[in-house]
C-alpha cells in the first residue's frame, strides 16, 4: 500500500475526532503508534489487522451508526492528502484534465483509482457509466487482507473519499456515493456502489 493512502486515512480521522477523542477510542498504545508514524513516515505500513482493530474500537466507542458517519467524513478529509501525495491525482488535477468533458473526466479518474487499488493489491474493481442515469457503477471485491482499510466503517471511509475526489475534480457538481446492495445482502468484501452527480444550477 502506498504510504500516502495510510497517511491520509489517519489524518482524516485525526481531523474529525481530534487527538484526545481518537486516543480515547483506540487506546494510548495504538494512538502513540499512529502519531509516531505520522511524525516519521508510513513507509512501513500498518498490518492489515490493525484496521480491523481500529474499526472495532471506533464502533465500540461510538456505536455502529456514528462510527459510519465518522468514517464517511474521515474519507472526505483524507483526500486532502491523496490529491497532493498520489501521482495519479496530481496528474488528474492539471488544468487540461479538469477541462475534459464531464463524463470523460469522471470515468478517467475512477479508472485511475481502480488501477491504483489493483496495482497495490487492495481491490479488484471495474467501473461503467450508466448513460440513462448519468451515473457510474463501481463494482468488485476487496482483496484481503491488504484492502482491509477499504472496509472501515462498512466502506463509508471509501465512499466519502470517492465523493471528495470527484467534487475536487469537478466543483460544479455535488456527488453522492451510495451502496446498490440491500443491507441484508451486503458482504463486507464486496464493493457495489453507485456514483451520481448533480450540477449546481
Amino acid at each position: 500500500m502506498q504510504p500516502a493512502l495510510q497517511q491520509g486515512f489517519f489524518q482524516g480521522y485525526l481531523e474529525v475526532l481530534g487527538a484526545e477523542l481518537l486516543r480515547e477510542a483506540v487506546g494510548e498504545e495504538s494512538f502513540s503508534l499512529i502519531l509516531e508514524k505520522k511524525e516519521g513516515s508510513f513507509d512501513e505500513p500498518f498490518d492489515a489487522q490493525f484496521f480491523v482493530f481500529f474499526d472495532e474500537a471506533l464502533q465500540k466507542r461510538y456505536g455502529i451508526v456514528a462510527s459510519r458517519g465518522i468514517a464517511r467524513l474521515a474519507g472526505r478529509l483524507a483526500f486532502k492528502v491523496y490529491k497532493d501525495g498520489i501521482p495519479i491525482f496530481v496528474e488528474r488535477g492539471t488544468v487540461e484534465n479538469r477541462l475534459l468533458p464531464f463524463v470523460e473526466k469522471i470515468t478517467a479518474v475512477l479508472q485511475d483509482l481502480i488501477r491504483l487499488l489493483k496495482e497495490d493489491a487492495l481491490a479488484d474493481l471495474v467501473t461503467r457509466h450508466i448513460t440513462q442515469d448519468d451515473a457510474w457503477a463501481v463494482e468488485g471485491t476487496i482483496r484481503l487482507p491488504n484492502g482491509r482499510f477499504l472496509q472501515v466503517g462498512d466502506q463509508q471511509f471509501f465512499m466519502g473519499m470517492l465523493e471528495s475526489m470527484l467534487e475536487w475534480l469537478d466543483s460544479r457538481h455535488v456527488f453522492q456515493v451510495s451502496r446498490k446492495t440491500d443491507s441484508a445482502e451486503f458482504q463486507s468484501d464486496e464493493i457495489n456502489l453507485l456514483v451520481s452527480g448533480k450540477r449546481f444550477d
